[in-house]
């Protein structure tokens, strides 16, 4: 028994020694190679993992440019603004009215200008008749009036009756069927107011006639018997 108690106390002894040995050693010198292999470990980790993001983004970059197509914007047709003419101020201060459109428009007759004129009427021209006072100048301008009006180029020319021409019967003279009367008429008033005498009223015959006849420019009855 004493032996078994001396063997014990060995163990013991040995087992103390054991612990004191360990537990006087270093602990962080024991550590400090497996921390820093699992720092740089770490380190490479996270540098292969960024350098990995880094390669996706750049392989994925240019992959999504590529399947996207470019879309051209549509160019919308550009309106001309519409140009108002604006009046322009003249020297006087006031502003010139906008020119009016050029397109011909239709006339009237009433717009005409007159430059163009009037048509020519049958109208008697009363300032061009002459009315002399002097009783042989006044013939001379009725008988020249008178072979005005009674000028024709053929029978159907004639037709127009000059009433109070009788020579002493009951024909008249007779005048083209287009003549104007007018200044003939004048000519005759004026001639019975200043007492002139045209030599209308004579003696002669009227013999039958049958319509009217241009015998020598001149318009006439178409007597039938000499």
């Amino acid at each position: 028994t004493k032996g078994f108690y001396a063997m014990k106390r060995v163990w013991i002894t040995c087992l103390l020694l054991a612990g004191l040995w360990i537990g006087c050693s270093d602990p962080a010198q024991n550590n400090e190679p497996k921390t820093e292999q699992s720092v740089e470990a770490k380190q490479e980790t996270v540098k292969e993992m960024s350098v990995e993001k880094a390669e996706e983004k750049t392989t994925e970059a240019p992959s999504e440019k590529v399947e996207e197509p470019t879309k051209e914007p549509t160019k919308e047709p550009t309106k001309e603004p519409l140009t108002e003419s604006t009046p322009e101020p003249t020297k006087d201060g006031g502003v010139t009215e906008p020119v009016a459109d050029t397109a011909p428009k239709e006339t009237t007759p009433e717009q005409l200008p007159t430059e163009q004129g009037t048509p020519e009427l049958n109208v008697a021209d009363t300032t061009t008749c002459s009315l002399p006072d002097d009783c042989e100048e006044l013939r001379k301008a009725f008988k020249a009036e008178a072979a005005k009006i009674r000028s024709c180029t053929s029978d159907a020319d004639c037709g127009k009756v000059l009433a109070g021409t009788s020579c002493g019967c009951t024909r008249n003279w007779v005048a083209a069927k287009s003549a104007d009367t007018t200044c003939f008429e004048s000519l005759k008033k004026h001639a019975s107011t200043k007492q002139c005498d045209l030599g209308l009223v004579s003696t002669c015959d009227c013999p039958a006639a049958n319509g009217y006849v241009c015998k020598n420019n001149v318009c006439n009855w178409n007597y039938t018997t000499p």
